[in-house]
This record gives C-alpha cells, structure tokens and sequence, in this order.
C-alpha cells in the first residue's frame, strides 16, 4: 500500500461430504450410516509494518463454521423405534430437528520482530486460533441406531470448536553466513479440548433402550516448553553437491 505497509487481505470456503456405513460384522445389520455436509468459510486481513528497527504483523480473522445437520429435536426424546427394524432386532433411530445457526469466530495476531544486533532480533507474537472438532466428534451415532441395553454415546451437533491462545518469545541468532539459530519459548491455551458426556434416561418405546450419553465439547488443555533450532541454509559444496539441514530439540 505504501512503503511502510504491505497489506493482504482473503478468503476460503470449504465444502465437506462425509459418509459413513458401519457394520459389527459383514453380514450384520447397519450399525451407524449417516452422510453429513459441513462446511468452513474464513475471512483475513494482515498488515505488514516495517519502519527502522521494528517489523509489525498485526491481523485478523473471522471464521464461520456451520454442521448443516439436525441437531435432536428433543433430548429427553431423543429416538424413536424403527418401524423395520433388521433381522427383527428392535433398534431406536434418531428423531432431528432443526440445523444450528452458522457460527463465527474472531481471531487476533500480532507480531513484533525487533533487531538486537546486525545479526540478531527478538521477536513475540500473541494470537488466537479456531479449529473445528474433528467431524468423528461430532457426527459419531448421528442416527443413534443402538439395541439393549445402552443406546451409543451420542454427540451434540451444536459444539464449540477447539480456541486456542498462543504466545511466543524468542531470539534469532546468525551464527554464520548460512547457520542460524532460533530459541523460542511458547505458551498456549486450549478450551474444549476434551469430550464431556452427560447420562440421560427417557421414556423410550418398549424394546429400545432408555439411556443414553450425550457428549458435548468441553474441557482445557494447555502447553508451554522451549524449542532450539539451528538451521543449515542450502550451500554448494561441490558442482554436483548441495548441502542443508536443520535440527532442533523441545522441552
């Protein structure tokens, strides 16, 4: 844009199609079948600031995640009995309703890279990051087949993607013309990181179990260490020999 600012700006749109047919043995009766179409759509815009002995990266994102399938129309009626059921086992199929909302999530990164020396800077950066639940977390028992004496664990289409914090600190070192290190010390969070489940019993049809768990996204993690890389940049040894590499060590 001008000389100090460099700025981009785009987008993504994912389409997904999954399917899934499980059976106990290749002869038995379906137990899971389900297609589900979720899809991703992502908006950035970044700003690179570059002035005398200073590098700022600062940008957003804006993410939005829909699973475009029902969630239950009621959890404490959650199925109802399969009218033709395989090989005469009674079974509950899944009564949905409506699809959530499309949800959106916003993301902030900044960066800051700073020159020590003639061969050495300092960076730090802090940013948030959304990754959506695997689709096995989501969809698994999407049509709650299920017989005596426990319907399977059935999980809430509406979930919370993984939203991570991360923080960064290092140092960058050039050793020699084409070796580098780089010492970084990072920290981050990460909220429904796990799977909760809760048990519910409800007055099911005769022959159709009356428990079942529902699991939803929930939980925390969180990471800190070290890591030390030397890097080998690609150097000429001999016309037909080129040479680089690049190693490192976390704790």
């Amino acid at each position: 844009v001008t000389f100090n600012h460099q700025l981009k700006a785009g987008g993504q749109a994912r389409f997904h199609k999954i399917e899934n047919i499980k059976r106990p043995s290749p002869v038995g009766y379906v137990a899971e079948d389900y297609a589900a179409s979720p899809s991703e759509f992502g908006f950035y815009v970044q700003d690179r600031m570059e002035y005398a002995g200073l590098i700022l990266n600062v940008g957003a994102r804006i993410d939005g995640l829909s699973y475009n399938e029902g969630e239950f129309a009621n959890f404490f009626g959650p199925a109802t009995k399969d009218p033709n059921p395989p090989f005469g086992i009674s079974r509950a199929i899944a009564v949905r309703g409506d699809a959530p909302e499309v949800k959106w999530y916003f993301t902030p990164k900044i960066g800051v890279s700073h020159p020590i020396a003639e061969d050495g800077a300092v960076y730090f950066s802090c940013s948030r990051q959304m990754t959506p639940q695997p689709f096995a977390n989501v969809f698994a028992a999407y049509n709650l087949y299920g017989t005596s004496p426990i319907l399977p664990g059935a999980a809430r289409i509406d979930q919370e993607p993984f939203v991570s914090t991360n923080y960064e600190l290092g140092i960058q070192w050039l050793l020699l013309q084409d070796l580098s290190l780089d010492v970084n010390a990072y920290f981050r969070n990460i909220e429904n990181y796990g799977l909760d489940a809760a048990v519910l019993t409800w007055r099911a049809p005769s022959g159709v179990p009356n428990l079942y768990n529902v699991q939803f996204s929930g939980g925390y993690a969180d990471a800190r260490g070290v890591e030390i890389t030397l890097t080998k940049r690609t150097s000429r040894l001999f016309d037909f020999l080129d040479l680089s590499g690049r190693a490192s060590y976390a704790f």
